[in-house]
């Protein structure tokens, strides 16, 4: 049986969401790479933005509803590049990879460490459905954020 020590410790490293854009954030930025949490894109606010080898990627963050985050990223690829949902605390499902697959989003895990903040388990194709402008408007935030 656990200590309510062991408890409470085990509880306070437990990570919101908001936990896991910000870990993922600082790693990007300590990278050099321009990202911005909580950008806006067409009137939503995606987790995570980030501009690297000339492409905007966006990451929608979940720890439990991954077909809300597929939702949420497809929305994405109007104003990105390549579109990811990344399940913070969850490997991947089966059922989660081809949903994945069949939205065109792709699926990230955190890596623990330094460096680059994703593993990836599916690679996103590139957006058909983006639109210039958005991604325009998309990358000068990242550039002054």
């Amino acid at each position: 049986m656990k200590s309510w020590t062991e408890i409470s410790r085990s509880r306070s490293r437990r990570r919101t969401e908001q936990g896991y854009v910000r870990a993922a954030l600082i790693a990007l930025r300590r990278l050099g790479i321009p990202s911005a949490w909580e950008a806006a894109l067409l009137g939503r606010s995606v987790d995570l933005a980030f501009f690297h080898r000339n492409a905007v990627c966006t990451v929608e963050f979940k720890k439990h509803d991954w077909r809300r985050a597929l939702q949420q990223a497809r929305d994405h690829l109007l104003g990105a590049d390549f579109a990811y949902v990344c399940l913070a605390e969850r490997t991947p499902s089966e059922a989660c990879i081809g949903a994945a697959r069949d939205a065109g989003v792709g699926v990230l895990r955190l890596r623990k460490g330094n460096g680059w903040p994703f593993d990836v388990v599916v690679k996103a194709p590139r957006s058909a459905e983006m639109w210039r402008v958005a991604r325009d408007r998309l990358i000068k935030q990242l550039r002054t954020g």
